[in-house]
């Protein structure tokens, strides 16, 4: 059953404070929630930089926080709230984990499997479809991402001026065009380190113990 506007936007905004969350960490700000039962019970955002894995992208980090709480990988009630179209890994991960639906912000020219450059969610082929509404606060979503990129520019601007300049103090830069973020430009804040299965299972006792008790943090 899809969810009202109201719920719709309101799980959306919880997902836009998880992308503020890994832009202040210097991730690029994508993030996630899962609901299930009108309660949001997985959170995830970009933590690629600081865990050096590709793999964790905010969809993936939320989707095995969520089956750490129900105790199954069979999330087919859950419905899953992301601030940009997912790309094919994620897409393939809410068909392999029976997603029912996908709300998504901004469209990802570049690597979105929502309709941007293929569509895998809805495609009839696979034994499960996910279904999929796009545009949810889009623009929102889209003024996250192109503020933090209008940052990298900027420091890739300012160490290319400097190296132009001859300045002694400035390292040299090697800048990869088709990275979204270069850990050499980008101050990566600290963050905890992961560490595996563990980390996930204490997020998830966290967050069982928080739906327990009634205390959802307050969405803004």
């Amino acid at each position: 059953m899809l969810a009202t506007e109201e719920e719709v936007n309101q799980y959306m905004k919880a997902a836009l404070r998880e992308a503020r969350d890994a832009k202040i960490i210097g991730e690029v700000p994508i993030g996630a929630v899962i609901v299930h039962d009108g309660k949001i019970i997985a959170r995830g955002h970009n933590m690629r930089e600081h865990s050096q894995n590709g793999m964790h992208h905010a969809e993936i980090l939320a989707i095995e926080e969520a089956c750490l709480v129900e105790h199954t990988w069979r999330l087919e009630d859950c419905e899953l709230f992301v601030t940009l179209e997912p790309c094919p890994m994620c897409a393939g991960a809410m068909i392999n984990s029976r997603i029912a639906n996908c709300y998504w912000g901004a469209a990802d020219p570049k690597a979105g499997a929502a309709g941007s450059i293929v569509n895998l969610l809805t495609d009839s082929r696979f034994n499960h479809q996910v279904g999929s509404i796009g545009g949810v606060m889009a623009d929102q979503s889209a003024a996250l991402l192109q503020d933090f990129f209008r940052g990298i520019r900027a420091k890739r601007k300012a160490a290319k001026e400097a190296a132009a300049a001859g300045a002694k103090d400035v390292a040299p830069v090697d800048i990869d065009e088709d990275e979204d973020i270069d850990p050499k430009l980008e101050q990566v804040a600290p963050a905890p380190e992961l560490k595996g299965q563990a980390a996930l299972e204490a997020l998830a006792k966290e967050e069982a113990a928080r739906i327990a008790n009634g205390t959802q943090p307050e969405i803004k």
